[in-house]
This record gives C-alpha cells, structure tokens and sequence, in this order.
C-alpha cells in the first residue's frame, strides 16, 4: 500500500513539475449599467493562477478557485474574478482596461510562468438618436418600382443589430423572396406590390436594450382591376313579358389606390330574357296515300310541326297515322308472294342467305380475336409509361399496369357479377395512388376518399380501367379559384365506355363555394353530407380523362366580402436535434381534411424521425387577406425558445393549397426539470376571428 502511494504521489508531482498550460483564456466582456463582468480562465500544470489588469495585479477581489479532472484525467485549475464599473472607470485616456491571467509552477525550486491571452472589459452603452432615420424618397411609389429605406444605427458597444419592422411585424427576407437586407442593413423591395405599402420602422438592439426610428410610410399606387362577374339574374319562367338579365362586377380587386387608375370598361351588362311562352303544338297537312304494301293496305302520316309545342305548350291531339286497305285491284305481286308459289326458289335462297350469314360470323370472330391481341400488346407496351399529376389541362392519361397472366386467365374463368382483378400501386415520389381493375361484369373501386362505380358490360371482354389519386397541389388555376379536391385520373386513354361511369370524389369541409368540375365536360352534382360536414361531387363519365373539382369563392351580397370557408387540419409533430435530448423541434402542419393529403403528411413527418404530439385538430379558415398566425409557448420554466419570435404566420395564399409549407419552432433545455413531458400551448387564430387552442406533449428521452 505504501509502495502503491509512493508512486502515485511520484507521478502527480511530476505532472504539476510540467510547464502550465491554458485551456481557457480571458474573454472580452462589457458592464451593462452596473453589474459585474466575469473574467475567468482556466489552465493545466498549474499551482497558482493570477489576473494581472493594466500591468498591475488585480487586488480588489481575490480570485475564486475550482480544481478538477478534465476527460483525459489530467488536472486544472480555473480562477474567476468580478470587475466592477468603479474598476473600468478608473482607467482614463484612450486607454481601456485590460487584463490577462499568470500561470506557474514550480520545478526544483525554479517558477515555470505562463500567460493567457488579453481581453477587455468595456462598458456598454446604446444611444438614443439614429445616426441616419429611414425616410421614403418620394410620397407614391409605382408597382414594380425599386424602394431603399437606408437606416444608420445609434452608437453604441458592442454594435447594435439591425431588425426592420412593417406595421408591427418583423420583416424576414427568407420568406419573402421580394425584400433584401443588404450589408448596409438597408432595406430594399425588389418590385413594389400592394402589399408592400405601410410603416417601416427600423429597429437597433444591443445587450443595453433597444431604440426604434421614426416610421416610414410607404405607399403604392395601385390601379383598379375588375371582380369576376356576377352571376346572371334570373330569367321568369313560362313568361311572355319582355325581361332584361344583368350581371355586375366591382372595381375591387384590387381597388385603385393612392391616385391609381380606375377600371376600365362597364359596371353592369344586359341581354334579353329568351321568350319562354307556352306554345301548343299544330299539325301538319296529310301526306299522300302510299302505294299498296305487301299486305295490300294504303296510309298517309302528319307531323306536329305547325307549330311544334314549346315551353309546356300541349302536344297535337288525335292520331298521325291512317291506313285503308287497297281498292280496286291495286294489289301488287310482291316477292314474298312468288316464293309461296316457288318452294324450290324459296329453299335456294334460305341456303345461300344461311352461308352468307355464316361467313359474316367467323369474319367478326377472327377481327375480334386480332383486336384483344393488339389491346394486350399495347397494355404491356403502356406500362412503362409516367405520368405527373399536375398535367390536368393537357387531358393526360398515365399508364396503367398490364395484369399477369395468372390474374388473366382468373378473369376469365371467374364469372361473377363482383370485382375480377385488382392491384394497387402507390407513387411515394409523386404522391399518387393508383388502382386497377378488369371487370367486364361491373364493380367499385373505393380509396382515398374517392369511388368509381363501374356498371356491368360498361367495356369490353378482359378490358382494364385504372384509377389515380393524386396527393399534389395539382394544375396551375386562375387567380380567383381554388382546387378542393384531388386530381383524379381514370384511365386507360382511348378506352371505349359503352355505359356511363359514376366518379364519386369527396371535396372536404367547404361552405360558400360556386363548385365546377375541370376540365369542363362532364355532368357535375355537388350533394352536402351534413353528419359528415363534407361535400361530394359526382361525376357522369363517358369517356377516360383527369378529373378535380375547383371552387370560386362566392361573394357576400351584404358586406362585398368573401363569405367562402375552409376546415383544414391542424396536425403538430416534434422531433429530437440532436442526441442529448436538449434541442427540440416542433413542427405544425396546416392541410386540408382529404384522405390523400393526410396521409402524404405523415408519412413525410414519419420518414425526418418526426412522431405526432396530439390528434388533428380541426380549424375553420375564411377567405380573407389574413394569415393563420401561429403562437408557440413551453409551459415548462426550464424550456425557452431559440427564435427571435414566438408566433409565425401561415401566409394566406397556403390556406388554400393542399397543404402549407411547415411552420417550425426550435427549443432549447435551460433547466434540470425532471419532467419527463415538453408540455406546449399552442394557440392558432386568423385575423379577429375566435382562437383555437391546442395542448400537446413531446416525450423526453430518459437518461
């Protein structure tokens, strides 16, 4: 035991006998009013550690001392001391107070010294008035014209930074690709909107505090461009009065601004109401007698053309057709007369009309034949076709999977009026589903919210329809309308429909929508399921083609303002930064309530390591100019988060998408709690309509 100690003892003094050396060195530090500024450095090898400021040792406080082990188990000594404002102060010139730390150690009587680098303690300050207030260049600004707000900061130390605010709200050029912040910390709109008209105020912060300059007001002058029209009034119906329809629009959308144009062209327009009188029917005048048929009768027919009935008028009264039979020999010998007295003739010809009709047969089974072989050929040819959802206006029709021969021949044996053959493809990359079917004796495909309703020998014999649901934003539309259901595309191109099909396709939660179907061309019937709170559109087909359901926002006759709602899901994920378990990410999600999008969602989230926090939330969204903010606070004291702001805003051209880009909020442990949950409120609200408040709890790893 004592040879044991001997040899340790031998070994830590030959360490501590080792040149010191420094593993943390001074740095600078500012006095803000008057608290304390720490200095501390940290050394190996050493015995003593001393703050020697402005070439004199620092005596106005002793050091404080901590001893350990770092990870290679080799000793240190650390030593902090507090410096004072009376300290700094007391310094006077151009000369700042400067302190650096002394290490040293002893070795056979001899002091081994080593020293830390320098640093600085200054006093902070930030001053009031703006070296340079931002200020418009001109009072109106055109669309599309350039605008720089230039803004020097108050002095101050350490250097204040620069934020730019617009009407209370901090500007972030990575969101909105149409502003800059250049190295100046001017700010610079690329191309003036609408939008971009409001008070810009310039913000400069430091570890003293903040100072805000004088607004500047920015104004766009906009020119005026009409609404969509109107509807057509309604025209009376079974009335002979001479009636005007009108239709209007109003010159908001924009509405001119800051001496910008009017709209050109009229307000209101007006065609005749079609004359809509009932009109009962009249009868032509007899034709002549016909000559006498085979079975020796004359007629002669009338029509009721003079006039035809219109507009619910009655239809002619009595009959259109007479017949008398032949007077006086007019009898003539026809064919099938001469055959009764000629049975030989008649055997002939029953034999010949017999071969004939053969022929005929065997001709169409051999054309038959020949076509299901090149249908095969081309099916199999066709599967290596793509397809992109969003090519809704070309009529576009992907490629479809040819079945197996198996499934073939199982078709074919299989006579039962259900379903013959079904496969299922998914298009994680193109966020599409797709189905196919062989059914020449009728069936249902049902998914993603979506049905086809295929009726009995609506196709021919072993023929295959396929369906896709695609879980994009779809088609690029108008301005004024938005898509509210999948694309869906049925399939294959060129398919003969001999029966009409029944396209089924759930439009979600929508209220105060003018449905259509695009492209236009098929029959549109919109019914509102109320247990379910969602819309469903059916669709008459005869004929393959790509299918959605678009909606433009009706307009409320009382308040000129859009009366159209949205539901849309609120759906709140989390996933870990790092592996220590104190960085967080919370992200939320804003889509739609279609079966397709959810699932895109999740799987996306589930595939970046992110796990669901709560159920989806339903929130109700209106058409307005307003956003969905976004407010995130940890309920628990030892959580903060690393982001300037607590609330985010979905900009209010997503709402109507399928789904917004992810609004994200990172968190960092500043605390011990042993609260195993991350609790958060969550509060989402659109303009001054009712908040929502959501709860949801992220589990913490465990050590």
């Amino acid at each position: 035991m004592f040879l044991l100690f001997s040899i340790l003892f031998h070994d830590f003094s030959r360490v501590f006998a080792l040149k010191p050396e420094f593993t943390l060195h001074p740095k600078t530090e500012y006095i803000v009013k008057n608290q304390l500024a720490t200095l501390k450095c940290r050394a190996r090898n050493a015995k003593n550690l001393e703050f020697q400021c402005n070439e004199k040792w620092f005596d106005s406080y002793k050091p404080e001392y901590a001893a350990g082990k770092d990870a290679n188990g080799e000793p240190f000594l650390t030593a902090s001391i507090e410096i004072k404002k009376s300290d700094v102060v007391s310094i006077f010139g151009e000369e700042k107070f400067n302190c650096h730390c002394v290490a040293w150690n002893n070795e056979n009587g001899e002091e081994i010294i080593a020293q830390s680098a320098s640093a600085n303690v200054e006093l902070a300050f930030l001053h009031k008035e703006f070296q340079a207030k931002p200020f418009p260049t001109k009072p109106y600004f055109s669309v599309g014209e350039n605008i720089q707000l230039h803004c020097v900061p108050p002095k101050g130390l350490p250097a204040p930074r620069i934020t730019w605010i617009k009407n209370g709200k901090i500007l972030d050029p990575n969101r909105d690709k149409n502003l800059i912040i250049n190295y100046d910390n001017d700010l610079i709109v690329k191309a003036a909107r609408y939008s971009d008209s409001g008070n810009y105020v310039c913000l400069a912060e430091n570890i003293v505090g903040s100072r805000e300059s004088p607004a500047a007001k920015i104004e766009v002058k906009t020119d005026g461009i009409w609404s969509r029209w109107s509807d057509w009034s309604k025209c009376p119906l079974n009335s002979c009065a001479k009636i005007r329809a009108f239709r209007t629009r109003a010159c908001d959308a924009p509405a001119p601004h800051n001496g910008g144009k009017e709209c050109d062209g009229e307000k209101r327009e007006e065609r005749d109401c079609a004359n809509e009188c009932p009109i009962d029917g009249g009868w032509s005048n007899w034709s002549k007698w016909s000559e006498c048929s085979a079975k020796c009768v004359q007629k002669h027919e009338r029509s009721c053309i003079r006039p035809k009935p219109e507009n619910g008028g009655d239809e002619c009264s009595g009959i259109g057709i007479e017949e008398i039979p032949c007077q006086g020999g007019n009898c003539k010998e026809t064919l099938f007369s001469s055959l009764v007295d000629q049975p030989a003739l008649a055997v002939g010809l029953a034999v010949v009309t017999v071969m004939f009709l053969t022929a005929i047969g065997i001709g169409i089974c051999v054309i038959q034949r020949m076509r299901a072989n090149n249908t095969k050929r081309s099916m199999r040819m066709e599967r290596c076709q793509t397809s992109r959802c969003s090519d809704l206006y070309d009529r576009y029709i992907p490629g479809y999977m040819a079945p197996s021969t198996s499934s073939s021949s199982e078709s074919r044996d299989n006579r039962q009026p259900q379903i013959m053959s079904t496969q299922l493809s998914n298009n994680v990359g193109d966020n599409q589903i797709e189905k196919f079917i062989t059914a020449a004796h009728g069936g249902d495909m049902n998914f993603a919210g979506v049905n086809l309703s295929i009726p009995p020998d609506a196709v021919n014999k072993d023929q295959m329809i396929s369906l896709r649901v695609c879980g994009s934003d779809g088609p690029l539309l108008p301005q004024h309308q938005v898509l509210l259901s999948p694309v869906v595309i049925v399939g294959p191109p060129g398919l003969k429909i001999k029966k009409t099909l029944k396209l089924r396709i759930s439009a979600g939660d929508y209220y105060g929508w003018n449905l259509e179907v695009k492209p236009i061309g098929a029959a549109l019937k919109v019914e509102r399921i109320k247990s379910a709170y969602q819309s469903v559109a059916t669709l008459a087909l005869k004929e393959t083609g790509s299918w959605s359901i678009v909606g433009t926002p009706k307009i409320s006759p009382n308040s000129r303002s859009f009366a159209s709602h949205k539901a849309v899901y609120v759906l709140v994920y989390g996933r870990d930064v790092d592996l220590s378990g104190n960085e967080v990410q919370i992200r939320i999600r804003v889509s739609d309530q279609l079966p397709a999008t959810y699932d895109m969602i999740d799987r996306d989230e589930r595939e970046n390591r992110s796990k669901p926090l709560c159920p989806a939330e339903v929130f109700c969204v209106a058409k307005m100019t307003s956003g969905l903010k976004v407010r995130l606070e940890p309920a628990n004291l030892d959580w903060t988060t690393t982001m300037m702001t607590q609330c985010q805003e979905v900009p209010e051209s997503q709402l109507w998408r399928r789904y917004a880009r992810p609004v994200v909020f990172n968190l960092r442990r500043v605390g011990n709690s042993p609260n195993p949950f991350l609790n958060l409120n969550i509060n989402v609200q659109q303009g001054n309509n009712p908040a929502k408040y959501i709860k949801a709890a992220y589990p913490l790893p465990q050590p």
